[in-house]
């Protein structure tokens, strides 16, 4: 079963997701949730690591927070469970994005507010503390 899934499995679903656009979250979600439970955990691992999470990475290095109208913890937020708790990369990028936008920030402007607020439960206090400083 395990070579079936190396052979041919595994490397339909990377590539699969080499076309998926991160922003549309759901035919991502969809195909990770229904291949994670047969999936052994280093295959899963490797499909995160080397398929998953770059795109995810790529996808927050082209968010622009002044341009986009989608919000970036619409199509991040949903793979939280799934991505390292360690991904500085892509922690580092959305916070240094954010704060851009807090440095052009007007009082009056309430979309800075909700640009910011769903990211204080999910980033881990160094981050949360970064991106206030």
């Amino acid at each position: 079963f395990v070579a079936l899934l190396e052979m041919h499995f595994v490397p339909r679903l990377k590539s699969a997701l080499s076309s998926w656009d991160p922003r549309n979250t759901e035919p991502g979600l969809v195909l990770v949730e229904m291949w994670r439970p047969l999936l052994p955990d280093r295959h899963f691992q490797s499909l995160m690591r080397d398929s998953l999470t770059p795109r995810i990475r790529a996808a927050a290095e082209e968010w622009n927070p002044r341009k986009e109208r989608v919000p970036v913890h619409l199509w991040v937020h949903p793979w939280l469970p799934f991505l390292q708790d360690d991904d500085h990369q892509l922690w580092t990028t959305i916070r240094t994005k954010i704060a851009a936008c807090l440095r052009h920030w007007k009082p009056s402007d309430s979309t800075v507010r909700k640009m910011v607020e769903p990211w204080k439960p999910v980033m881990d206090p160094h981050n949360w503390g970064k991106l206030m400083e």
